[in-house]
């Protein structure tokens, strides 16, 4: 190991990682039998990951929380811009609106911010939703993302009221925001 890379400090902060992780029971004796793994020179586990039983398959614990976040706020857009929609019909019109934003509107907005017009109307958390990541443009996501949550509370706040909003169809929306 060379001399001076942090390897050694590392290992040192697992261990005493290790010792402490038995205070969170069950879950913490798992994950402090992994790292014993992982340091015993003798192991075949070579990664945190591996030793704290994690596939590598699953995805990292932050972008999982991401996307969840960017779903949450989805699922409030769909739920205030189509108000009287429910279920795959719900599905199937946040995704066209949700679509033809991400093709025509989100590269412009990308560089220059939500519009001020945007703020607290709908389109506010669409934008929010794109900045999370690419938006999902199938029907089949966005009905695993409305059926998750039927009646979705809205995430966070919104800074301006949303009386008064009138659900439009997608191609009112792309018309009325000049993307056409």
């Amino acid at each position: 190991m060379p001399e001076g890379d942090g390897s050694l400090e590392y290992a040192l902060w697992l261990r005493r990682l290790q010792l402490r992780l038995p205070e969170l029971g069950d879950d913490g004796n798992r994950m402090a039998k992994g790292i014993a793994k992982l340091l015993d020179p003798e192991s075949r586990i070579r990664t945190l990951d591996a030793a704290i039983g994690m596939r590598q398959s699953y995805r990292w614990p932050r972008y999982a929380l991401a996307l969840e976040r960017r779903d949450q706020k989805l699922r409030a857009f769909a739920h205030r811009q189509f108000p009287q929609l429910r279920g795959h019909a719900l599905a199937k019109a946040a995704s066209a609106t949700a679509s033809a934003y991400y093709r025509h509107g989100w590269p412009r907005e990308k560089a220059t911010g939500c519009p001020p017009s945007a703020l607290g109307t709908p389109m506010q958390l669409l934008y929010e939703a794109a900045l999370f990541g690419a938006l999902p443009m199938t029907g089949k996501h966005w009905d695993r993302i409305i059926m998750a949550a039927p009646e979705a509370v809205p995430f966070g706040p919104v800074t301006a009221p949303l009386s008064g909003l009138t659900a439009r169809t997608p191609d009112e929306e792309v018309a009325e925001r000049g993307w056409a």
